[in-house]
């Protein structure tokens, strides 16, 4: 379920003026409708247990074992592979803990957060893990005075270049990598760790006259691989914790103002009323559309006082109302609201 809170940017774009914004804070997009955003905290990617949020102090541990410089790295011409490059990836975990590390602080997600960045990995074999074992964990917890140990167990890091002709006869290259990363959280005081994957990719591409100015308009592979790494571990960070997005909300007006009072109370910040006077609407409505407009806008009422629940309902009713009505504007307005939905129930 998204987490609302009283965070409302009424909306505007960039080339409306400041005055615009003060005098109102919707945006019309047409005779029936108005715009607003609202920032929403989206759930987590990865749900952590629940003893992870409000954690004071977090170690980033690092178990990984150096990727072999010859795994992974494949080369294709045309259409045939070629030899395979060599690429030094020992400091890519390093890497991607301290991206890690700097975008859980930035998130404010943990009081403080460290890192152990020499591996704890005793095992020299890169394709098969080692976990940290339950011991060695409550050992760090308690060498290092944290409430939780985030380990990094495993990463693995492989890429395709492609070098080819274009349309325009001319030379391509594409470079596509990809990475994945094999986590464990330990938490003091729970038996066991919550294991998790985050994975990633990114791509480069471009196109020059000649093989060796292709040469120097791509990045160097080491460079773009350990930048890989950098994302991962950034990526990670935003995918244990709640974020903050932007999402565009809707209020539907009618021609005759049958549903003005509710949006006086909605300007207010008064939600409750707004859903009351909203909901009168729809019961002392006279055509279907102005029924559908008033469920609508209470399901928004309904979202913004943290009542899901009622607002998926209000859109149902209002989809019903819709599909009385046999014109484009309802049959669109059917997709909008169902995709509005999607968003209320997530």
């Amino acid at each position: 379920m998204i987490t609302l809170e009283a965070r409302i940017v009424y909306g505007l774009k960039r080339l409306f003026t400041l005055c615009t914004l003060l005098l109102s804070p919707f945006i019309f997009l047409s005779g029936q409708q108005r715009w607003f955003s609202v920032d929403v905290r989206q759930p987590a990617a990865v749900e952590l247990p629940r003893e992870a949020y409000g954690l004071n102090s977090l170690l980033l541990v690092n178990n990984a074992v150096p990727q072999p410089a010859d795994f992974g790295h494949k080369n294709i011409a045309g259409e045939q592979t070629i030899e395979n490059s060599t690429i030094d990836l020992t400091d890519a975990a390093r890497q991607l803990l301290f991206a890690a590390e700097q975008a859980l602080f930035e998130q404010e997600s943990f009081g403080d957060v460290s890192i152990l960045e020499v591996s704890q990995n005793s095992s020299r074999s890169f394709f098969r893990q080692q976990p940290l074992s339950a011991r060695r964990a409550d050992s760090l917890l308690v060498m290092y005075d944290v409430e939780a140990l985030l380990v990094l167990n495993q990463l693995v890091i492989y890429d395709n270049s492609e070098i080819f002709i274009t349309v325009n006869d001319r030379y391509g290259n594409e470079l596509t990598g990809y990475c994945t990363a094999q986590w464990a959280l330990f938490i003091k005081g729970k038996s066991s760790p919550f294991r998790f994957s985050v994975s990633d990719t990114l791509y480069w591409s471009a196109e020059e006259s000649s093989l060796e100015s292709l040469a120097t308009a791509m990045p160097e592979r080491q460079d773009a691989l350990l930048y890989l790494a950098t994302d991962a571990g950034q990526r990670m960070a935003q995918q244990i914790m709640p974020q903050w997005v932007s999402e565009d909300r809707y209020i539907y007006l009618t021609k005759h103002g049958e549903l003005d009072a509710g949006l006086r109370a909605f300007e207010r910040q008064q939600w409750q009323k707004a859903y009351k006077q909203w909901q009168e609407a729809w019961l002392a409505a006279t055509s279907n559309m102005t029924a559908a407009y008033a469920l609508a806008d209470m399901a928004v009422a309904a979202e913004m006082n943290g009542s899901y629940n009622d607002a998926v309902k209000a859109v149902d009713k209002a989809v019903e109302y819709l599909f009385k009505v046999k014109t484009n504007e309802a049959r669109q307005q059917i997709i909008n609201l169902r995709y509005y939905k999607t968003r209320i129930r997530k």
